[in-house]
């Protein structure tokens, strides 16, 4: 509060596990990496004042039990990253979907960020988080439609080997990937454009994510991170697909004035 305080900030959000009853696969929120609570810290905020302004759920599905969905007429491919075409247009996306919280410039820079910092684009951080399967965009008559964003669950490298242990040569990488067994889809972004295919869209594209982290990459364990809880068709799908609620996060928020 003292920090918000002498920065001129309006409100202080935080971001607080609510209920945990699973592994946390990376990445878990959009905190900074290997971040969270016990879950007791929600009552000692609301005691301090803070009081919930959203809430996100996370879902979790055994392989074993995942049967692929029908995609239909709505084609899935990978981002291509031979120019910068899907680079704009992952942004695109995402901008034109109500859903992105940040001011983006043509460049992909964040410039929300508090310290003016510019966030890195994916083929600039660590290799076996860049690969061309882990975004995949929806479209329907030659017309992108939406997008999903999933990466490998790169906690165990993290708690054997500190930060150090991601940032492998290309070579290292497929020995790396072998000993990850799970994988966490956190973006589902669907465009204006989509109208009433949105629903047809959203399971698309999570259906196909799915089916390659289990057949490429004999994942045994999936989860679906950030999804609201007004999104009942979606949360109907990844039920129907065998998930299973196994954490709650809330976003908490106090004047700081």
């Amino acid at each position: 509060m003292e920090l918000g305080r002498r920065t001129a900030a309006h409100q202080i959000e935080i971001e607080l596990y609510k209920e945990i009853r699973s592994g946390i696969f990376f990445p878990s929120t959009n905190c900074a990496v290997n971040t969270y609570n016990a879950p007791e810290w929600v009552d000692l905020f609301e005691k301090a004042g803070f009081a919930c302004s959203q809430k996100t759920l996370c879902f979790e599905m055994d392989f074993n039990h995942f049967q692929e969905g029908k995609v239909g007429e709505v084609l899935v491919r990978p981002y291509r990253s031979d120019g910068d075409r899907d680079r704009k247009l992952y942004y695109d996306l995402w901008s034109r979907s109500g859903e992105c919280p940040y001011d983006l410039a043509h460049s992909g820079f964040w410039y929300a960020n508090a310290f003016g910092w510019p966030r890195l684009w994916y083929s600039e951080t660590a290799y076996i988080l860049n690969r061309e399967e882990y975004i995949l965009f929806a479209e329907r008559e030659g017309k992108a439609m939406g997008m999903i964003h999933w990466w490998p669950n790169v906690f165990p490298l993290l708690r054997d080997g500190g930060r150090k242990a991601i940032f492998l040569q290309e070579a290292l990488v497929k020995e790396a990937m072998n000993r990850i067994r799970e994988g966490k889809i956190f973006k589902i972004v669907v465009s204006d454009r989509a109208g009433k295919y949105r629903d047809h869209v959203e399971r698309s594209l999570v259906s196909e994510a799915m089916r390659m982290m289990k057949e490429k990459f004999q994942f045994r364990t999936c989860q679906v991170g950030n999804v609201l809880p007004e999104k009942e068709i979606l949360i109907d799908h990844l039920c129907r697909l065998g998930g299973e609620k196994v954490h709650e996060i809330w976003y908490m928020r106090k004047k700081s004035f």
